[in-house]
């Protein structure tokens, strides 16, 4: 089953304009937000309706707009996986799985015990989606696409909205499914870890165009997608707000070390994660005198990797929680450095930003 698409549209921010075939396995988009991938697949789905060109699944014309060929949505056979689960909150989880089988192919069959057994959800099926974690509710929301008996399914960033745990529970379902039950999925991510961890081909978008395309481990290699996927890469750490400062900082503290942020509307002794991005941390053997960084937090060097860019990645563990800062070779030879060496974090407090995904 093969994706061949060619889409056009003028957009405010950019002009999309791609080309590519999607083969058998999963397909990955990849780039950083407002490059165009949920919009392509949007188009894809025949969700966004003011494109120009044309989406062929085989031999299915599922969009062309020279001959003023479109098919409806529920006529494309496609499962689409959203970022949020979308489930009707006021049907069981059986009931949520069960509707998709009004939009099912009559001549295909799609085994309910098995997609239910595959996705290890058996014992959710009384329960409402009201009384599920966020990794259940995206186990329902693939069942539920799988059940509709589609010839390909579209996932947009399907583990965004997910905590770390949640994460590594969910990728090893998307691989296997695809494995087991051969439907072909394109998979739209701006995280590099995803991309490793699923694509067997890769498409690389950014403003709108493809910047390159192939096996995941060259794509991420070349040097203009290694750039965006160091810009990706963000680490989340938990912290306890110990106190409001006057100047604007809230004070906070995780093991030993104590942080200062913009302030933050949050009670004292409230749980704060925030979110700390590779690029924006520097990393240094001890700590340093004269300079404007308010935050100066010790570490253990947990691991070191080189990058698809050549560069390197050092993962810092800090109390219990792992923190990844992206550095150049010359500055690793410069500190050297060692796996199981002090080190210290320095980051700027306009730099930390809240998250809502804590770790755990």
């Amino acid at each position: 089953m093969t994706l061949s698409v060619s889409l056009k549209q003028s957009m405010q921010e950019f002009a999309l304009d791609v080309e590519f075939e999607a083969p058998d396995g999963i397909t990955v988009l990849f780039g950083e937000s407002g490059s165009g991938k949920t919009t392509t697949i949007n188009a894809i789905a025949g969700l966004q309706t003011n494109c120009e060109g044309k989406v062929t699944l085989t031999d299915r014309v599922l969009f062309d707009s020279d001959s003023n060929t479109y098919l409806k949505p529920y006529q494309r056979k496609i499962g689409y996986i959203f970022q949020e689960s979308r489930l009707f909150p006021h049907l069981t989880v059986e009931q949520n799985l069960n509707y998709a089988k009004r939009f099912k192919s009559v001549d295909k069959s799609v085994d309910f015990s098995h997609i239910v057994e595959l996705l290890g959800i058996k014992h959710l099926l009384k329960r409402s989606p009201d009384s599920l974690s966020g990794g259940e509710k995206q186990r329902v929301a693939i069942g539920r696409a799988l059940l509709s008996a589609p010839d390909l399914i579209l996932a947009d960033e399907p583990l965004a909205a997910l905590d770390g745990a949640r994460k590594a529970e969910l990728l090893p379902y998307f691989k296997r499914l695809n494995r087991e039950l051969g439907i072909p999925m394109l998979y739209v991510t701006h995280s590099p870890e995803e991309v490793l961890e699923l694509a067997d081909h890769v498409i690389a978008l950014e403003q709108g165009r493809i910047v390159t395309q192939g096996p995941a481990r060259e794509v991420m290699a070349n040097s203009k997608v290694a750039r965006t996927a160091n810009r990706a890469i963000k680490s989340t750490l938990t912290t306890r707000l110990i106190a409001q400062h006057p100047d604007g900082l809230s004070e906070l503290q995780v093991a030993n070390e104590t942080l200062y942020v913009p302030t933050i509307d949050a009670p004292t002794n409230s749980t704060v994660c925030l979110e700390l991005v590779a690029n924006d941390l520097i990393l240094s053997a001890a700590k340093v005198d004269g300079i404007s960084a308010l935050n100066q937090v010790c570490g253990t060097v947990e691991s070191i990797e080189t990058t698809s860019s050549g560069d390197v990645l050092i993962n810092v563990c800090i109390a219990t929680e792992i923190i990844s800062t992206h550095i150049t070779t010359r500055s690793l030879n410069n500190l050297k450095l060692s796996i199981g060496d002090p080190c210290v974090l320095i980051i700027k407090s306009v730099n930390i930003c809240p998250s809502n995904r804590c770790q755990g």
